[in-house]
């Protein structure tokens, strides 16, 4: 059971670094004074997006080389919102993720001959996964973002993409067949809310 359940402590975790970048995009996209809508509401999307994840973390105190990986990606994740912003100011939705998708493309490509990874011999049903994965999360997911950031600053759509975790588990639940806790559903409010707030604070 406990050997099961770390995939998904992994991804907990890594989702939840993610929602934390939105603390760096505001140090480093927009220094300066905050507003108080703003502070409000992205203390409680992080407070939610905790609670929501982090119940989970604190049931299996398990910390492992995957975890920090994950958590460091929060910090690339903040590169990429203020690029992406920026690259956004002269180039079009899909030419910018065209060039941005090339280029990630040909570094995990050096990555995977570096570290002799193959990239073939797989069963027919993660070809599938890999496909999947492709057409939903990456190219859709990363042409919505890139279309928002050519219309709102990284401040306000990194704080909301910290809907993540609460998508992330309300499918749990039919996929996983994992039951949410009380404590939870008051953290997806809140994740709710504060995505509200930031938005308000615009206003």
């Amino acid at each position: 059971m406990r050997k099961n359940f770390l995939p998904y402590l992994a991804i907990g975790v890594g989702i939840l670094s993610l929602s934390f970048s939105a603390l760096f995009v505001r140090w480093a996209a927009a220094p300066g004074p905050v507003m108080g809508f703003y502070r409000i509401g992205l203390a409680l999307t992080m407070l939610g997006a905790t609670t929501v994840l982090g119940a989970d973390f604190l049931r299996h105190p398990v910390f492992g080389w995957g975890d920090l990986l994950a958590l460091s990606s929060g910090v690339f994740y903040t590169g990429y919102y203020i690029a992406t912003q920026r690259g956004r100011q002269h180039l079009d939705t899909l030419s910018y993720i065209w060039i941005a998708g090339l280029c990630s493309t040909l570094v995990l490509l050096a990555m995977c001959l570096v570290l002799k990874l193959p990239l073939t011999g797989y069963p027919p049903r993660t070809y599938l996964f890999f496909f999947g994965a492709a057409l939903l999360p990456q190219i859709t997911g990363y042409l919505a973002v890139g279309y928002a950031l050519g219309h709102l600053p990284a401040s306000v759509v990194s704080p909301t993409m910290i809907c993540q975790p609460v998508l992330t588990a309300l499918l749990a639940i039919p996929l996983l067949g994992e039951m949410l806790q009380a404590s939870q559903w008051l953290g997806g409010m809140a994740v709710l809310a504060g995505i509200f707030l930031v938005h308000r604070s615009r206003d």
